[in-house]
């Protein structure tokens, strides 16, 4: 099978047969028509499409393939399309890391293949945590259950037990707790190891671990309301591992079939994962400052003002953008921002997005009105590593908190570069 790489959001010229075409256009409608595909939101700033995947006609056997914020892989009858981030890779697995949602602090013992797609890197991170959780033995919890039993247990259930005597029956109806393996996080990471295990995107060894991970946990399918389940403080061991399957389950996985010719996916939305690693990021760089996402409503509207950043409660609001800033602002970008600042009552905001190198230009730092709107990037430079790119996103957003609470601003990018 031919394997082709694409990447997230960039139009790419791909030599594909007319069936391949066909499945590329029907799961991307597929995806698009699902309203529980993860990370899909009614305040989305992205142009609406009535299809996540854009295939139009190029020549005669080309087409012009566009799959928008997503990462994974793709496979179709006669090839396999392997989805990359469009910043450097080694940038995006480092954000995604620091992402609450999948967090992170080592991966040194995931065999990782240099060519692996981040489908198949998710997919060994959480192998990797629900194997070491299955080592040291799974957290059973406690269970209401209700039963006939020889002797009393639990609660007595007295109407119950005086009709079944009365009916010669001599069993006491009972509700009581036991522990038991049968539990919602257990349920959810089996589900996950269950979704991977039958992927076909997925490499054979890999869909093998899956499989033998599964045959492990003692317990039922897993029900709707598993997903809801929080990892608490008796329960800690699990974040890493539940974090994952819930990004596991909530993926864009799809088969498709058209006569004979079928299609299937493994995709990932890519702009929230960054926007929690950015966020987590942040929160680094500022020790004691309070860095979350909040909404606030606007009076008698019914809409909210979503900032992806609020600063010690409103100090200052910002927000996030998975893509390169250019020497220019967009206008919607800077309506957003001042918009974000006026409905939290601020002077300062801030605009976090990506550059391609130390010396690539983005926007000036403007003022509208008595609002103060400051550009700031990660160099996402192939050349320079992840950690150094951390750095001096830290020495930026330091300087410009520091205005903030000096009472002054400045030109962050020009002092820093002169």
């Amino acid at each position: 099978m031919r394997i082709l790489k694409i990447v997230e959001s960039r139009p790419t010229e791909l030599v594909l047969s007319a069936q391949d075409a066909a499945s590329l256009r029907s799961l991307g409608r597929q995806f698009s028509s699902a309203s529980t595909w993860w990370g899909a939101t009614d305040e989305s700033d992205e142009a609406p499409s009535r299809s996540v995947i854009q295939v139009t006609p190029a020549g005669a056997e080309s087409y012009w393939v566009t799959i928008m914020n997503m990462v994974g892989v793709i496979r179709l009858p006669d090839a396999q399309l392997e989805v990359a981030p469009k910043i450097p890779e080694s940038h995006f697995l480092y954000l995604t890391e620091r992402a609450t949602l999948s967090p992170r602090t080592d991966t040194s013992e995931v065999n990782i293949e240099a060519d692996a797609s981040f489908a198949e890197i998710l997919a060994l991170w959480f192998l990797e945590d629900v194997e070491g959780l299955l080592r040291r033995g799974l957290r059973p919890d406690y269970l209401a259950f209700d039963d006939e039993l020889p002797a009393v247990r639990g609660h007595l259930k007295a109407v119950e037990t005086t009709l079944a005597i009365m009916q010669g029956q001599p069993v006491a109806h009972c509700t009581f707790e036991e522990l038991s393996e049968d539990a919602p996080l257990n349920r959810v990471l089996k589900a996950a190891c269950q979704r991977l295990a039958s992927n076909p995107t997925l490499r054979h060894n890999t869909r093998t671990r899956a499989r033998r991970a599964s045959f492990r946990f003692q317990c039922t399918e897993m029900r709707p309301t598993d997903l809801l389940v929080h990892v608490d403080r008796t329960s800690g061991a699990y974040k890493s591992a539940v974090s994952l399957a819930k990004l596991v389950l909530r993926s864009l996985g799809v088969s498709l079939h058209l006569g004979a010719q079928s299609g299937t996916a493994f995709l990932i939305r890519t702009p929230e994962l960054i926007e929690e690693g950015l966020r987590n990021v942040v929160s680094r760089a500022l020790p004691g400052v309070s860095v979350s996402k909040r909404a606030k409503a606007i009076s008698k509207t019914g809409l909210t003002m979503n900032p992806d950043l609020v600063f010690n409660g409103s100090c200052a609001v910002g927000d996030i953008k998975y893509r390169t800033l250019g020497p220019d602002w967009r206008r919607n970008d800077l309506y957003q921002v001042v918009a974000f600042a006026a409905a939290f009552r601020t002077e300062h905001s801030v605009l976090l997005g990506f550059s391609q190198h130390v010396t690539s230009k983005i926007p000036q730092r403007v003022q509208v009105g008595d609002i103060h709107v400051q550009p700031i990037s990660w160099c996402a430079d192939a050349s320079i590593s992840p950690a150094e790119s951390e750095r001096m996103l830290h020495v930026e957003l330091q300087h410009w908190w520091s205005a903030i609470r000096c009472g002054f601003s400045l030109d962050l990018r020009a002092s820093l570069l002169a």
